[in-house]
């Protein structure tokens, strides 16, 4: 860009204007076919599939990220999965067999392996962009075909043979279909300077003067490493970057269901200020699962997440066919859908967690089986009036434990979702002056109270008066003489967070027509 000049960029992202607080957004980290590495935010089925690819081993991830947007959730940031996946890469040499430059995929994987970087002239080039153009009408093009000139160019490629040193235009293509291509370039440098920019390879030279030479290079030795990835190390990696920065929400691992990988998803959580939506082992008995989650229970971030079974059954991708899914997904976008009408104590669960994307249940559990299940830790679905949802949503921390005031998910959701917009909000008060007088401090302890008075109207908070609900305390005790002059502002929030019912009872009792209502 140019200065003084203009800059307009086109985009299919609202750009950040301020600190991300909406709780509605789902973090998924799953293998996929083939993508970036980083997190991305897609909108839809399809445009995950436009970044990651077709469904492809292990399923459950292409068909929970189906499940989260088929039950309304309407943001998934999605972050790649891999453990030992090499990109494909080809070097370019010279008569000595000296190094020219490396090309390299910029996905890892080996989907790189059917790519390949060509260098033409740019009248070849030229003809391969009308080659994709519309044709022309058989009839129009042989009526004019006598008053062609002979000189005019057929396309064909005059210049220098192959291995001469001309002007270029860089084509990566995938066997004859054309990904993208280049300006005319003439050296490595714009080779290199080129790729910086470019969605499919990058290209590093030792001498980024060389002239470029007509060529074609084909990408090889890409490796998708283990998939399915079971490392818990490496799904801790990829949950751990996911930037906390993105906002809170709902962190899933689809069909993750060992030991490790769940302490690593809820360790990703608690980093990120989210809430883990775990898959309980489809396989697993009642002992098993009960011992599973005692084992977890041992965690300090346990409070961070709940588990979830069993699986759902939706529609296949062909007319009569089924999918088995964890149930992770569909969470998530129970979750997402059910945030949007503004109470976020509400759990997307019973009534308000009827799923659009199954219709029927793996497995389901009896009355009994059930209470125990969620009295041991595990949040389980049911089929009511002919509709699948969600009948569960507990942590997984002990009711008779240390940490049993975050036994209901809806209180960790309402913690994580405060702590956001109150971490927020304090960031507008890094370097603002601690006046003698107070006031700084003081309008400091309103901006919070702003943030839980809207929390208690919209039923988030307990409490018949908003004294009752929640407290903000910035006062001598907490901003003493000593934190102020070591330049420390300081806040302590006592929450009341709304509980939700779990168990309804109604008794009817008759009366003779004799006696009169007590």
């Amino acid at each position: 860009m140019s200065r003084p000049g203009t800059l307009v960029t086109v985009s299919d992202e609202i750009p950040p204007v301020a600190a991300a607080t909406d709780t509605s957004v789902g973090f998924m980290v799953g293998e996929a076919e083939h993508g970036p590495t980083d997190t991305v935010l897609v909108r839809s089925v399809d445009s995950w599939r436009n970044r990651f690819g077709e469904r492809s081993a292990p399923t459950a991830v292409f068909d929970a990220v189906d499940s989260f947007f088929r039950d309304r959730g309407s943001r998934l940031s999605f972050r790649r999965l891999t453990d030992g996946a090499t990109a494909a890469s080809v070097v370019a040499e010279d008569a000595d067999d000296d190094e020219i430059f490396t090309v390299t995929a910029t996905e890892v994987g080996a989907w790189g392996n059917g790519l390949t970087l060509e260098l033409v002239s740019p009248s070849a080039a030229a003809a391969l962009a009308r080659t994709r153009a519309r044709p022309r009408l058989e009839l129009v093009a042989r009526a004019q075909d006598d008053d062609v000139d002979d000189d005019v160019d057929d396309g064909a490629d005059d210049g220098p043979e192959q291995g001469a040193a001309v002007p270029a235009v860089a084509v990566v293509r995938r066997g004859t279909q054309v990904l993208e291509r280049s300006v005319t370039l003439a050296t490595t440098g714009d080779l290199v300077a080129w790729s910086a920019g470019a969605a499919y390879v990058r290209v590093t030279a030792p001498d980024e003067t060389v002239a470029l030479t007509l060529g074609a290079h084909a990408l090889a030795g890409g490796l998708n490493g283990t998939v399915p990835v079971t490392d818990p190390d490496a799904l801790l990696d990829a949950c751990l970057a996911i930037d906390p920065a993105l906002g809170p929400g709902q962190l899933t691992a689809p069909g993750k269901t060992a030991l490790g990988q769940h302490e690593a998803v809820l360790r990703g959580a608690d980093f990120g200020n989210r809430v883990a939506y775990l898959d309980a082992d489809p396989a697993a008995d009642e002992a098993t699962l009960t011992a599973h989650v005692r084992q977890l229970r041992t965690l300090e971030v346990d409070r961070c997440g709940g588990l979830f079974a069993p699986r759902a059954v939706i529609p296949g991708l062909a007319i009569n066919t089924r999918r088995i899914v964890p149930w992770s997904g569909i969470q998530a976008g129970l979750t997402a859908h059910r945030d949007t009408f503004g109470n976020i104590a509400q759990p997307a669960a019973g009534r308000f967690g009827i799923s659009r994307a199954a219709f029927d249940l793996e497995r389901e559990y009896d009355d009994d089986a059930r209470e125990r299940l969620m009295l041991a830790g595990v949040n389980t679905a049911r089929i009511v009036q002919q509709s699948v949802r969600g009948y569960g949503f507990r942590s997984l921390v002990d009711p008779e434990g240390p940490r049993r005031a975050w036994l209901q998910l809806s209180g960790v959701r309402t913690a994580m979702a405060i702590k956001a917009e109150g971490d927020a909000e304090a960031e507008n008060y890094v370097f603002a002056v601690l006046d003698g007088r107070l006031r700084k401090i003081a309008e400091f302890g309103g901006a919070l109270s702003g943030i839980c008075l809207r929390y208690w109207q919209n039923d988030a908070l307990f409490g018949l008066t908003s004294e009752e609900a929640f407290r903000v305390n910035v006062g001598d005790a907490v901003n003493t003489p000593e934190t102020i002059a070591d330049g420390q502002l300081r806040a302590v929030l006592l929450l009341k967070v709304a509980p939700f019912a779990e168990f309804v009872e109604v008794q009817i009792v008759k009366q003779a027509i004799t006696e009169a209502l007590a």
